[in-house]
């Protein structure tokens, strides 16, 4: 048996499937496609995926998350004037927010801050740090958008970065954050199964279950471009509920709304 057993899933690809196998193809005919098509290489860090059209549907399919969840309280990415992406990639989902006043997106990886600012003008793109801060005064947006980040941040990353985003937001601001939920990690632990180490399975749903989250630091991204802190993360619901409220109210939860495989929640800043 391997040393270390990777994690197959991927979100880009769970949203897309249909009998065929083929992307379900989304309307994305608007200005924001225009934008050039990212190097493969960035393309495949952000997505695993090196098809141009599933990176640009499966951008369209997040900013359908974002509105849905956002309707769910009466709003629109219209009402809001300074949106933040935290974890910005290669501009996945950003080359699609032309409706927003000012688009700021931050990034640990420098090379996709590059190609941002060469091909997308529109936004202010800034690589950060590790750890925070931000270069922005509290206050500074009325709206967060984040895609699997704290799926990939051990607890004390998370813990800083919440803190963060927290900060940065405006009072009353709002945050759409996803978590690797139960339904990720129910399938991670089937791989475990699958590949010949049920005991690891039972070892770690019993820490997951106990602390209600896990962190496995042997998996796919090691090895990778990623840092080596960029590892995998799975939250319970109620952990998040729990732990996350030192920083924000949670006002809403939807299971498996972030590419019908992450959950994403709605968080008010306290």
């Amino acid at each position: 048996m391997s040393a270390r057993l990777c994690i197959l899933y991927s979100p880009y690809l769970e949203f897309q499937g249909n009998d065929s196998g083929a992307p379900e193809r989304l309307p994305y005919i608007e200005v924001m496609d225009q934008v050039a098509s990212p190097p493969t290489k960035l393309m495949e860090l952000t997505t695993g995926k090196s098809n141009f059209e599933v990176f640009l549907s499966s951008g369209k399919a997040s900013k359908r998350d974002i509105e849905q969840v956002l309707a769910l309280h009466g709003r629109t990415l219209a009402d809001f004037s300074r949106v933040l992406d935290f974890g910005v990639g290669v501009g996945r989902v950003s080359r699609h927010l032309d409706e927003i006043a000012e688009l700021v997106g931050v990034d640990v990886m420098p090379e996709m801050i590059a190609w941002l600012k060469e091909e997308m003008p529109f936004g202010t793109w800034i690589q950060n740090n590790e750890y925070p801060p931000l270069p922005f005064d509290a206050g500074s947006f009325d709206l967060v958008i984040n895609h699997s980040v704290f799926t990939h941040l051990n607890i004390e990353h998370q813990d800083l970065w919440l803190a963060e985003l927290s900060r940065v937001l405006k009072p009353g601001g709002l945050a759409i954050l996803s978590f690797s939920g139960d339904v990720p990690f129910a399938g991670y632990l089937k791989s475990l199964r699958d590949n010949g180490a049920p005991e690891r399975a039972i070892i770690h749903e019993a820490d997951f279950l106990r602390e209600g989250y896990k962190w496995i630091e042997e998996d796919s991204w090691r090895d990778t471009d990623f840092p080596d802190w960029y590892h995998s993360m799975f939250h319970s619901p109620q952990y998040v509920f729990k732990h996350w409220a030192q920083w924000f109210e949670i006002i809403s939860w939807k299971k498996c709304g972030n590419l019908n495989f992450q959950d994403n929640i709605v968080a008010r800043k306290i």
